[in-house]
């Protein structure tokens, strides 16, 4: 069940990362590139540090871990 959960999240998690980067790409076509790969790689670093905390939560169960599936679901 944990797995399960846990690919849920890995999956929502990359949906929401997508949307950020095609919503940075479209909205400032005029950045250099180097600042657009600055911003994609810091927010995937942030995810991923996100992620890590939750999955030590629910390994840990830490009782305001069981609503992370929905506030996840709910973000995206």
């Amino acid at each position: 069940m944990f797995f399960k959960e846990r690919n849920n999240i890995q999956q929502q998690l990359l949906r929401i990362t997508k949307r950020i980067i095609i919503f940075h790409d479209n909205e400032h076509d005029c950045v250099p590139s180097l600042f657009s790969l600055y911003f994609k790689t810091k927010m995937l670093t942030i995810l991923q540090d996100f992620y890590h905390h939750l999955s030590e939560a629910k390994e840990s169960g830490h009782p305001l871990s069981s609503n992370a599936p929905s506030e996840v679901s709910r973000l995206s």
